[in-house]
């Protein structure tokens, strides 16, 4: 795997018999329109971030795809940090998930603050406490399911809390959840083709979700339902 930050004006090469042209110097290929064929791309798609990741099953395999990412840089102009590159692992930490050939694990930085964080006075607070989960909203089995509660929470509730603690009980039972299954969030397996390959549902009248399985979980997906009147 390679883990690199990234940086650089990108310079567009000058097409075929001149038609695309750059003139004046330098641009970001990114806001310009130039094509950008799959087939052309090092890793199969274009980076919209500054950190690029590539990794293969065998250590030939990503060698040959590292190949291909130098000579992009280089079309491109493109310069790399070596100092904050990683060559050759088997893990490493990216945007905080931690990647290895057993599969993708959350790792959040701030996991022990919110572990040990306390149930929110504010509704804001609550807002942000879901935000923070929702980057991570595919690890937490039925994450919907026990997210609703809280989505439904109004600042009336939380000052009435006090005086009948009833009006929060299901919000903090769901708040608790989430905090322990985030911590104990499962690997998600990287899918293999070869594989059977079984997708469990569940559904209520607030909430469904859905679990790609070949074993173990390799992706889950979960959506609070809002109420129509249509």
């Amino acid at each position: 795997m390679l883990d690199n930050a990234l940086y650089g004006i990108l310079r567009i090469p000058e097409a075929d018999g001149g038609d695309r042209a750059v003139e004046g110097g330098d641009q970001d290929v990114f806001t310009c329109g130039e094509a950008d064929p799959s087939g052309q791309v090092a890793i199969g798609r274009r980076s919209y971030i500054d950190d690029i990741l590539i990794g293969d099953s065998t250590f030939d395999g990503m060698c040959q795809k590292l190949e291909r990412l130098m000579q992009a840089c280089e079309r491109w102009s493109l310069s790399i940090s070596l100092p904050k590159s990683q060559f050759a692992m088997r893990q490493v930490d990216y945007l905080g998930h931690r990647i290895s050939g057993e599969g993708v694990e959350a790792k959040p930085k701030n996991g022990d603050e919110l572990s040990a964080l306390a149930f929110p006075k504010t509704v804001k607070g609550i807002q942000s406490f879901l935000g923070s989960l929702n980057y991570y909203h595919r690890f937490i089995p039925d994450f919907a399911v026990h997210a609703a509660a809280l989505y439904e929470v109004t600042q009336q509730d939380l000052d009435r809390a006090e005086a009948d603690p009833s009006r929060l009980r299901a919000a903090r039972q769901g708040f608790e959840t989430l905090k322990s299954r985030l911590t104990h969030a499962p690997v998600l397996r990287h899918f293999d083709e070869s594989k059977p390959t079984v997708v469990v549902i569940f559904a209520n009248d607030w909430a469904i979700a859905a679990a790609v399985m070949q074993g173990d979980p390799v992706r889950q997906s979960a959506k609070c339902l809002r109420y129509c009147g249509y």
